[in-house]
């Protein structure tokens, strides 16, 4: 081969190395430049889940502060205060105000301080707090410690018997008050919803129902003591029918003095909202079945007597409570005897004939058929349905059936279709009784966070 020839080969050879090297060159930079990027939005994404995680923790925060708060509220309106921070205790009704239980089967309402309907925090108010941070440690320079300023806001809303808690933690705050997080880019909302049982709330009235009275029967409300009278004689849903002979009496704390041959002194006081959730209003929101949960003794339908002491104990009175004594079946002219002071008595179905309390108690039951005499001394009466001679009775009057107001009906229906007898409450005042119920407060585990 020709030297000419041979030095063009090498030539040729060094061009495609170059060639080569350059290939690898522009890939290994293109290479680098992605992994760049790439990085950048690994280091971004973990940045903002980083923040995301901060605001999730500052909602949580928020949730516990605010369920704190609330049973906190909730022990002092037990000993005795009015309001709290975040809840106050349920206004009575209009109507027979002071002499009914709770206004509803929630015990409390929202604060002026946050809310105007009671029920619903008020747009733009909540309560706030921000997360306090530990403490730096002397050796950490101050240009090195970073704030990701954590803070809460909280929004109430009561439903039925549950409160719904919904909390938004913010990392980046810069505002106070009310608009806290409201500028913040990294937010996060947490939910929960507390189920809340007040106190047991006996009302003022000595005799309770939640539908109507159709009752050709005395009536005598007395208290041992004219400074214990109630508040109402007589309480009623639906509508009150009575007649009976002149020689009943009823006292209340407005009528000492009483009257007599139907002249009203002290009336019966009309509530259209006992005809729904009534026992939930006696008993600090609880149903019927969670409280009877709780019965220190059990009995059966009665006919004849009923020795409660004879009864054995199901379950150890709490102490400082009330008994709870759970009667299930019908009282069949029945007496009972024997029980023990303050006692409440929860009767699963319906009064036949008479029945007479003889050791005091608070005593709720379904339905008064009245053909006898009743008489409760030291407590009050609760029917959650109807005191009459039947159940079942039209709105309408029907000569020969079962009505409403066969009592004042001017028929022989008074006397066939209405409840006959005398009905007797030596009143006792509600405060004195105190019964065990389901946990006052508890929040559920289904917590969630928005993003």
């Amino acid at each position: 081969m020709s030297p000419l020839r041979q030095h063009s080969l090498h030539r040729q050879q060094g061009i495609a190395a170059l060639a080569v090297t350059l290939m690898i060159a522009m890939i290994a930079s293109v290479a680098v430049i992605y992994a760049n990027r790439s990085g950048q939005a690994f280091q971004a994404n973990s940045v903002s889940a980083y923040q995301h995680a901060m605001a999730q923790q500052a909602a949580e925060t928020g949730l516990t502060n605010f369920v704190r708060r609330v049973e906190l509220d909730i022990v002092a309106m037990d000993g005795g205060a009015a309001a709290g921070t975040i809840l106050a205790k349920a206004a009575p009704s209009g109507g027979a105000a002071a002499c009914v239980p709770n206004t509803s089967i929630f015990p409390y309402e929202f604060t002026g301080t946050y809310s105007a309907s009671k029920t619903s925090f008020d747009a733009g108010k909540y309560y706030t707090g921000a997360v306090t941070l530990l403490a730096k440690p002397a050796e950490v320079p101050t240009s090195t410690s970073i704030d990701p300023k954590l803070a809460w806001r909280v929004k109430g809303r009561i439903d039925g018997s549950y409160l719904h808690i919904t909390a938004e933690g913010c990392a980046g705050n810069t505002q106070t008050g009310h608009d806290i997080c409201k500028d913040a880019t990294t937010k996060a909302v947490a939910r929960r919803s507390m189920k809340i049982a007040g106190k047991f709330s006996a009302g003022g009235s000595a005799i309770t129902l939640g539908k109507y009275a159709d009752a050709n029967a005395t009536l005598d409300v007395t208290a041992t003591a004219l400074t214990n009278l109630p508040e109402c004689a007589v309480t009623y849903g639906e509508s009150f029918n009575k007649i009976a002979s002149a020689d009943h009496k009823y006292r209340c704390a407005g009528q000492p003095g009483g009257f007599a041959s139907g002249t009203p002194g002290c009336p019966p006081s009309a509530d259209s909202s006992l005809q729904t959730d009534m026992f939930q209003r006696f008993f600090g929101g609880s149903v019927k079945a969670d409280v009877v949960a709780l019965a220190n003794k059990v009995a059966n339908s009665c006919t004849g007597n009923l020795n409660i002491a004879a009864l054995p104990t199901v379950r150890p009175v709490a102490t400082g409570k009330s008994p709870i004594i759970v009667i299930n079946g019908d009282l069949n002219s029945c007496n009972i005897v024997n029980g023990p002071a303050n006692a409440i008595y929860i009767h699963q179905g319906n009064v036949n004939g008479s029945v007479n309390v003889m050791s005091g108690g608070f005593f709720y039951t379904n339905n008064v058929l009245q053909n006898g005499a009743i008489y409760i001394v030291d407590g009050m009466l609760a029917v959650e349905g109807v005191w009459d001679s039947a159940t079942g009775a039209a709105s309408t009057n029907t000569p020969g059936s079962n009505d409403k107001s066969d009592a004042t009906s001017g028929t022989a229906d008074a006397t066939n279709h209405a409840a006959f007898g005398a009905l007797t409450i030596v009143y006792k005042n509600g405060i004195n009784f105190n019964p065990e119920l389901p946990n006052s407060s508890g929040s559920n585990n289904g917590s969630w966070i928005d993003f």
